[in-house]
């Protein structure tokens, strides 16, 4: 009996070392507004009658696909027409699911199951289907670029920055004032929009690098006047999104404080294209040595006249031609 017993433990034991096995788990990270693929593989030789993918926190499914039929009345609202099968036909056990466009509060951990033909489920969840993949999906925000912070002059221009990872194919960019509701800048799949562009920016912004190689996003601003004082922000979207006017949902990769005082702008915050102050100090400090040297020389002449009488006709004939030169 206890054979028996050890016997039967020894085969339970076996086979949830097995099903441990077969078990598929994986740890992905995106950025919001990426597409991403949750894997999850069935056996080939396995006819699918049913397939869900669901959430653990979540009380109805994330995707559910039965006898060939959509179920999205048990759906959770937020996967609507964001999710489908990498092969919607399931050949050869794949049941990966591909979420579009995701958002921050998608991150969590999903779950594969599957039901083969016949074996029947008894409820609208899968719950009694075979649990074949683990997905922990971790959706991390762009990491922002710290706020700078930038003073010139009136007349000057200046180079707003803003950079995009390297990696990303960009469809769209816009740059924004706070307290302004039209864009400054906005550039959509080739094309300047200046339909909703604030007046004031028309013919005086444009991009460093207007194909905007290597995520290089900066503005360049022409003629700044004290009306350009504010706070900008970019914006940028890649080329699988969608977006509205307000271009992007979210938080902006760059923001620049722009400062327009008059006379000399705080050392190391002009722009580099900035005009440079350094002439300017240059003839002050020339006129004032001359000054000081003039009445130097004023000086001594004086005090020469004064111990010495004898020469002043002398002296008197050479301040004479001093004050004709």
């Amino acid at each position: 009996m206890a054979a028996s017993v050890i016997t039967v433990l020894f085969l339970f034991s076996c086979l949830l070392q097995s099903a441990s096995a077969d078990l598929q788990k994986q740890n992905v990270t995106v950025q919001p507004g990426d597409d991403v693929t949750l894997s999850c593989k069935a056996p080939n030789n396995v006819n699918m009658s049913a397939v869900e993918w669901s959430r653990s926190d979540f009380e109805k499914h994330v995707y559910m696909k039965t006898d060939g039929r959509l179920n999205t009345a048990d759906q959770d609202p937020s996967y609507v027409n964001r999710t489908q099968l990498k092969d919607d036909e399931m050949k050869n056990g794949e049941l990966s699911l591909i979420l579009k466009n995701v958002k921050s509060n998608d991150g969590g951990t999903y779950e594969c199951r599957y039901v083969g033909e016949g074996e029947g489920r008894r409820n609208r969840s899968l719950n009694d289907g075979k649990l074949i993949s683990i997905v922990q999906l971790n959706v991390e925000d762009l990491q922002l670029q710290p706020i700078k912070e930038i003073t010139v002059r009136p007349g000057d221009n200046v180079t707003l920055p803003c950079e995009a990872p390297n990696n990303v194919n960009i469809s769209a960019v816009e740059w924004i004032r706070s307290n302004l509701k039209k864009h400054v800048y906005l550039k959509s799949d080739g094309h300047l929009n200046t339909a909703d562009q604030d007046p004031s920016y028309v013919n005086r912004v444009q991009l460093k690098d207007d194909e905007m190689k290597n995520g290089e996003l900066s503005l360049i601003l022409k003629n700044v006047s004290s009306n350009d004082n504010g706070t900008y922000e970019c914006y940028y979207l890649e080329e699988r999104g969608s977006w509205k006017r307000a271009l992007i949902d979210g938080e902006p990769i760059s923001t620049v404080i722009l400062n327009v005082k008059d006379g000399d702008a705080e050392s190391g915050k002009l722009s580099e294209s900035g005009k440079d102050s350094e002439g300017g100090h240059l003839g002050v400090i020339l006129t004032f040595t001359l000054i000081i040297g003039f009445v130097v020389v004023v000086g001594v002449i004086v005090l020469v006249i004064y111990k010495k009488p004898e020469r002043m006709t002398r002296i008197q004939i050479f301040l004479s031609s001093f004050e004709r030169m």
